[in-house]
């Protein structure tokens, strides 16, 4: 995710048996960002529900649906305060996983990327944070 020479590469989403619900040994919290920092780009997955929990995560894991009849999002946002620079979101994965796989905004619900295999989508920051919604479709 480069943007003005930055960029924030220690992020992973993803199904795991032994994930939970809630906060788990799988979620890694975002560390601060240092007081010293000028210009920054980060995404974080932010989870305001966990009151005693440190919020925002750069690795975020749900527990694996064993029936596999549903559809998993993740909630995303991309912070910076260099504005109006190209930023590119780029993912990998599997075929067969990244089949299942979309990628909405997060105001609007408009599908931004339908065939995540090509694995990235490129837009330009006009605000300090934009959201989305990575989402993995069991059924696809």
């Amino acid at each position: 995710m480069p943007s003005a020479g930055l960029m924030d590469s220690a992020n992973t989403l993803g199904l795991d048996p032994e994930a939970s619900l809630g906060p788990d040994l799988l979620d890694i919290p975002e560390q601060p960002r240092p007081q010293w920092v000028e210009n920054y780009l980060e995404l974080v997955f932010p989870h305001p529900e966990w009151e005693e929990q440190p919020n925002d995560l750069s690795s975020d894991f749900r527990k694996a649906d064993a029936v596999k009849s549903k559809t998993e999002s993740w909630y995303f946002e991309v912070r910076s305060n260099i504005l109006g620079e190209e930023i590119n979101l780029s993912w990998h994965g599997s075929a067969r996983t990244l089949a299942g796989c979309q990628l909405r905004d997060g105001k609007t619900g408009e599908i931004l990327v339908s065939d995540p295999l090509h694995e990235g989508y490129t837009f330009t920051l006009t605000e300090n944070d934009r959201t989305f919604i990575f989402e993995y479709n069991y059924m696809k």
